[in-house]
């Protein structure tokens, strides 16, 4: 059950939950981050009022900051995923609470998994809310014990213990590419994640999983041995279906690592083959999603064509499913400065098909009034 959020607690920017209200002095409040880059690439005024602003500073709104939390929690059944709490600095005499915890999970795993499962599952459903960790913190939850402790309770049958293991895992395998490549030596790891896939816990989880594979095939000296494994356990099937029929946040991430695949010459030539199923997934969520969504298959068709099998994608894309025309659209709209340059060479690489076209310039204005 997809529960909306209050349009007070989106920001105006990202249109997001606000996980770090700040207030301008226009008195309009945004999440941190998208308000950072939106002065940060030189705005002097407020994006909502279009006033100048009489100052940067970003106050932070505790009030508005406390209410969202507050209604996190009320709504954590249906998988909202939390805000996280404000990491106060502390002196060299005090210990903070994330550091105790993942001591505390780290001893007890090193003592048995089995004998303290209940509590080694609330410690880490606590740690969930405190990404991300400091320094300390992590080398404990990232440590050989700690790791095998969180691979066992994903290959076992404890529903609650899958669902926190994979929500810490997909927090912790996105700090540094070390944590995911001692994971990754875990037994059956794989093919835990892809369970959660094809057999859903709930909506968040599914996210999760996928924010791990997409780690976990990160380009590397292993990357195409963990693509291969993915590939054989039949994740790509399955990440078709979710980009076809999952909602916007599942869909986005979906797409990330579809797009991540291409990066590796097995992925690519694999999704060569089954490009009449590939295809139609990836010029779809063109302009048809979000940004995200849109400079993920953008990246993952880009990679296709560039490939020696492209000829075959190619014939595909722009034959079957006019792709040329979303690509014109692509340039017009606010997409990142990479997108634009690929969605540009693969509009070069299309005119040899040019005798194929016949654009018709309702089709551009349908797209450019696509909102998002």
């Amino acid at each position: 059950m997809e529960i909306p959020i209050p349009p007070n607690f989106q920001c105006p920017i990202s249109l997001e939950l606000m996980k770090d209200p700040v207030t301008l002095s226009t008195g309009i409040t945004y999440d941190r981050e998208s308000i950072e880059k939106w002065i940060g690439t030189g705005h002097t005024t407020c994006p909502v009022t279009k006033k100048v602003l009489k100052t940067p500073d970003l106050i932070p709104n505790h009030a508005v900051r406390k209410i969202i939390q507050d209604w996190c929690v009320q709504n954590r059944p249906y998988d909202i995923e939390p805000v996280p709490t404000l990491q106060i600095p502390i002196t060299q005499y005090e210990v903070s609470e994330e550091y105790v915890l993942s001591s505390s999970f780290e001893s007890y795993a090193s003592v048995s998994v089995e004998k303290h499962a209940c509590l080694l599952i609330e410690i880490l459903s606590r740690l969930t809310w405190m990404f991300p960790l400091g320094v300390e913190a992590q080398s404990k939850l990232a440590s050989s014990t700690s790791l095998r402790c969180m691979a066992w309770f994903l290959r076992g049958e404890d529903v609650s213990g899958r669902r926190v293991t994979v929500l810490a895992l997909a927090e912790l395998l996105a700090l540094d590419q070390g944590y995911v490549n001692a994971f990754a030596e875990m037994e059956c790891v794989a093919e835990a994640l892809v369970k959660i896939i094809r057999v859903p816990i709930c909506p968040r989880a599914t996210k999760a999983s996928l924010m791990a594979i997409y780690h976990m095939i990160s380009p590397s000296a292993m990357s195409e041995e963990m693509t291969r494994r993915f590939m054989e356990m039949g994740l790509v099937s399955l990440i078709l279906e979710i980009v076809l029929n999952y909602e916007k946040g599942i869909c986005e991430k979906a797409l990330g690592v579809l797009d991540r695949m291409c990066d590796c010459g097995e992925g690519r030539e694999y999704l060569a083959r089954n490009h009449e199923s590939t295809m139609p997934a990836l010029v779809e969520k063109i302009l048809g999603v979000s940004m995200t969504a849109t400079e993920f298959s953008v990246s993952a068709l880009w990679k296709l064509c560039k490939d020696e099998n492209g000829g075959v994608v190619v014939d595909e894309a722009v034959h079957e499913l006019g792709v040329f025309e979303k690509l014109l659209v692509v340039l017009q709209v606010g997409c990142d400065e990479r997108t634009k340059e690929r969605a540009n060479e693969l509009l070069k690489f299309f005119t040899r098909y040019k005798e194929r076209l016949d654009l018709d310039s309702s089709i551009l204005f349908k797209y450019l009034k696509r909102p998002y």
